[in-house]
């Protein structure tokens, strides 16, 4: 709707559970919110069944960076439980036939500057494209209890004008998705078994 700044007032984590176009997605029920965001630099995108920026000039990663050109997304895991992140799959395009978009994606608890990136993709001349940015070789995501927040930084490197990308629900049938699981805390007598089937194995 081009709304930009925080959105879950727009999109609580009931807006996970409808369907897009056809397609029916599911939140974890042990989710206590999920929220979307667009960052202070980033223009919203108007255009119908997308999630994105208009008029996106930043050209470097750290332009991004150091603009608040992103889009967020932030995960709580209800209390008891924690979230064990495999990875970010994402369906894009743009809107010019003639721009490459580089995408950056990164944590709050890995960090926000150009070298704490998880992964990176790009779009090039309006090509669609469905990937995924796997995370479950990073440590800080995994068994966490607390809020963490994604940030997808956007430049574009090739191209002007004021073409924009989008987050699209026509491609491959979604907008983008978290992988992994959200699994309860072990009891203290759980650890207490596990510390003693370790001191065995020594």
């Amino acid at each position: 709707t081009g709304t930009g700044g925080d959105l879950s007032s727009l999109y609580p984590i009931d807006f996970i559970n409808d369907s897009i176009t056809g397609i029916t997605l599911t939140a974890d029920s042990n989710l206590d919110t999920a929220i979307l965001a667009l960052g202070s630099g980033a223009t919203a995108g108007t255009a119908g069944g997308s999630l994105g920026f208009a008029s996106l000039t930043t050209s470097t990663f750290s332009d991004a960076i150091s603009g608040n050109v992103y889009q967020s997304f932030s995960l709580t895991p209800s209390t008891g439980f924690v979230l064990n992140i495999s990875g970010v799959t994402f369906n894009a395009d743009a809107s010019s036939p003639s721009s490459t978009f580089n995408f950056n994606l990164l944590s709050s608890l890995t960090g926000f500057t150009t070298s704490d990136s998880l992964g990176s993709f790009s779009i090039v001349n309006s090509a669609k494209v469905t990937t995924t940015i796997a995370t479950s070789g990073f440590d800080e995501l995994q068994g966490v209890t607390s809020s963490v927040e994604f940030r997808i930084y956007v430049n574009r490197s090739v191209g002007g004008g004021t073409a924009a990308y989008f987050a699209d629900d026509e491609v491959n049938g979604g907008l983008f998705s978290f992988n992994g699981t959200v699994a309860a805390v072990p009891e203290p007598s759980t650890y207490a078994m596990l510390a003693l089937a370790g001191a065995g194995f020594a």
